[in-house]
C-alpha cells in the first residue's frame, strides 16, 4: 500500500482513476474553445426578435 519514501500518500489505483478525467477533462476545454467562436457565428445570424 504505502512505504515511507512516498511522496504523494495515494494508491496507484487512484492515480490510474484520477488520470483519464483530467485528460478528458483538458479535452472538453480545448472543445469548448473551439466550438464557442463557431456557435457565436452562427447565432449571431438570426435573431428571436419578430418585428
Amino acid at each position: 500500500m504505502y512505504r515511507l519514501d512516498d511522496r504523494v500518500p495515494v494508491k496507484k489505483s487512484e492515480l490510474l482513476t484520477y488520470w483519464p478525467i483530467c485528460f478528458l477533462d483538458a479535452r472538453i476545454t480545448e472543445l469548448e474553445t473551439a466550438a464557442y467562436p463557431a456557435l457565436d457565428e452562427l447565432t449571431s445570424k438570426y435573431s428571436l426578435d419578430k418585428s
